[in-house]
């Protein structure tokens, strides 16, 4: 059923829709706590990693493309697809760090962490480890550096309608 309908590589397993699911779930029944929230995080990084592993191809060719419902290719976007749903997923796993774990300890714990996984991601992957681990590397640390800059920028924000007031 589920490779005839859904196929490997779906447009719902290869996402941040599943990881964005469980967080909703939880904050609308009311179930955040820190342990289901670093639950959250962490699929989502797991999630980013693993994308950013389908960004490379398995040997040098890639036969397996993100599929539609129906087991319907999307083709030629897949690639697309794919970064752009690792980035998206590095980029909410570090929202959701800095509203619900603000200190500096887990701002560097949550660096660490992640740079720990993506060197073990890729020791499993038998093909490009090198490019996976530079590419993880980079996304992680771009969302971190570009998450910082966004956060300074609605502080500032907050602090000049403050002023204004």
């Amino acid at each position: 059923f589920f490779q005839h309908y859904i196929g490997h590589r779906s447009i719902l397993t290869h996402s941040i829709l599943i990881p964005y699911i469980f967080y909703f779930y939880a904050k609308k029944n009311n179930k955040i706590s820190n342990n289901s929230i670093t639950a959250i995080i962490g699929l989502t990084l797991g999630f980013a990693l693993h994308l950013v592993a389908d960004i490379y191809p398995k040997g040098g060719i890639e036969n397996e493309l993100v599929k539609l419902p129906g087991n319907i290719s999307i083709g030629k976007l897949s690639f697309s697809w794919i970064i752009l749903n690792a980035i998206f997923c590095f980029y909410f796993s570090k929202i959701l760090l800095n509203k619900y774990f603000v200190k500096k300890y887990y701002q560097v714990l949550y660096i660490i962490i992640g740079l720990f996984l993506t060197f073990v991601n890729a020791l499993f992957e038998p093909y490009n480890q090198v490019a996976i681990t530079l590419t993880a590397t980079f996304m992680l640390m771009t969302s971190y550096y570009y998450n910082k800059k966004i956060d300074n920028i609605f502080i500032n924000l907050i602090k000049i309608k403050k002023n204004k007031n």
